[in-house]
Parts: C-alpha cells; sequence; structure tokens
C-alpha cells in the first residue's frame, strides 16, 4: 500500500502546481483586463490600441444667425447746443423710447485652440427691424409730441476667449459694435415740418457670453448673447433743436458655423 501512495501523491502535487499556475495566469488577465476597460490588454505583437478623436476648434468659419433685440434710448435737454435755445434745463428728461424687434444676418471668424483655450475673432452683421415710439417733450406746453426710433442694421467686430471640452465650447467676446438708425420727432401744431428725421451710423462697445456645440465633422450650432452700449452723443433734429441721445441694447442670437478647419479638418487625434 505504502508504494502505491507514492505515486499518487506525487500525481496530487503536480495537479496542485498546475492549479496554482493556473489561478495566478487568470488573476494576471483579469487585472490587465481592469488597466483597459475600453479596448482591454492588447495582443502581443499587435501594438497600442488607436487613439480617442477629439473635437478641435482651430479654424475659419461662416455662418448664419437670426435672433432679436431690445433696447432703451433716453432723449435729455442738450440746450446749450438747441437752435431754438431749449424749453428747459439742460439735462432735462424730454422722454424714453423702448425699442424691440427681429434681426437676421450671417458672422465670419477664426479660432485657434491651444489646449482648452480658445483665441478668436468674430465679426457680423446684421439686417434688423427694431423699432418703437413714446411720448416726449412734454414739458412743451400746448403740444403733443412723439418720439421714435428705428434700428435697420447693426454689427460687431470683437475678439474671443473660450474654454472648449471636446465638441462644447463657452465662450466671451468683447469689442466694437455699430447701428444704423432712424431717430424722429413728430408734432403736428409745432409748425411745419410736422416731423423732423435724422439717419446715420452710431458706434459703441459691446460684451457678450456665448454656447457652442460641433454637432457635426464641420458644424457647430450657438446661442449667444451681446450687451451694447452706444454712449451718449449729440444729435441735432434740422437744426431746430438738439438731444442729447443714450442708448443701449441687448441682443440674442443663434446660427450655426461651417468649419473649414485647419490642416486636416476639425477632428483631431
Amino acid at each position: 500500500m505504502k508504494r502505491r501512495q507514492a505515486p499518487f501523491a506525487a500525481l496530487m502535487q503536480k495537479i496542485i502546481i498546475a492549479a496554482a499556475a493556473l489561478a495566478i495566469l487568470i488573476s494576471g488577465r483579469a487585472t490587465a483586463g481592469d488597466l483597459s476597460p475600453v479596448y482591454g490588454a492588447p495582443p502581443l505583437g499587435y501594438g497600442a490600441p488607436p487613439p480617442i478623436p477629439f473635437y478641435n476648434w482651430t479654424g475659419f468659419y461662416l455662418g448664419a444667425h437670426v435672433g432679436g433685440g431690445w433696447n432703451e434710448t433716453d432723449w435729455f435737454e442738450d440746450a446749450a447746443s438747441s437752435g431754438s435755445g431749449g424749453f428747459a434745463a439742460p439735462g432735462f428728461d424730454d422722454g424714453t423710447v423702448n425699442a424691440s424687434g427681429f434681426l437676421a444676418g450671417g458672422q465670419a471668424g477664426f479660432d485657434f485652440q491651444t489646449g482648452w483655450v480658445l483665441w478668436g475673432i468674430q465679426a457680423d452683421g446684421s439686417w434688423a427691424n427694431i423699432t418703437g415710439s413714446a411720448g416726449c417733450f412734454g414739458e412743451v406746453v400746448g403740444t403733443t409730441q412723439s418720439c421714435s426710433q428705428s434700428v435697420n442694421g447693426l454689427g460687431t467686430i470683437a475678439g474671443r476667449i473660450g474654454a472648449a471640452y471636446n465638441a462644447f465650447l463657452i465662450y466671451f467676446l468683447a469689442g466694437a459694435a455699430w447701428e444704423h438708425e432712424q431717430l424722429q420727432n413728430t408734432c403736428v401744431v409745432c409748425g411745419p415740418p410736422p416731423t423732423i428725421s435724422v439717419s446715420g451710423v452710431a458706434w459703441g462697445y459691446t460684451v457678450g457670453l456665448g454656447l457652442e456645440y460641433a454637432f457635426a465633422r464641420n458644424w457647430s450650432a450657438f446661442l449667444q448673447y451681446n450687451y451694447v452700449d452706444f454712449g451718449t452723443r449729440d444729435v441735432s433734429f434740422a437744426g431746430v433743436f438738439t438731444e442729447n441721445i443714450r442708448e443701449n441694447m441687448n441682443i440674442f442670437k443663434v446660427g450655426v458655423n461651417y468649419r473649414f478647419g485647419w490642416d486636416s479638418g476639425p477632428i483631431r487625434y
């Protein structure tokens, strides 16, 4: 019996050693798998897994937008410059016109991304139909007057800086802004002409904030807000009187951009 147990003991020893070796091998492969949850451990001789693509915002772009805007325009007495000498003390509030309406246009720009930081410049222009009117010059006894404003064009030239996370971008912008507007005063009993109109271009500055998302290789969609301040300026109404005009505007836009890319396109590896 003792001579029969020796071979059996030796066989059992070999089985235990083989089982332990197999357990160590399986454990090692499982650990390697845990370290590579997406691609798994690369087979020997096949190299590393392919890199994960990400979106790069560097390049030129063109696009279109629609939106809306509203502004507040204050008319103040400027007796020192008025041809009539004015009807109230300088700085008297002659009226406030609130205007609102729609706009549509296009934009073009260039972005350069370094790491997650984006630098860029953008110019846009819009056709607009932003209008409003209100009663004014209440201090002129015996008259009923109205003042109105119509903005039919506006645009901005701004630099922007943003933070990009793959296909998502949040950015801040600041620069110059312009508008083409018409200001009008109507007073039926003031004598001919009953309406005096002045039109021209006003310049100011803009600051804003935007969100953009790249939904395809070369296409992105955005939502943008601009605050525009046109400051204070003297406006002469046909030499009859002069008003000190103060104006600011709020603008919201939604739109799309087509990106031409830089080098091989907006997708990078």
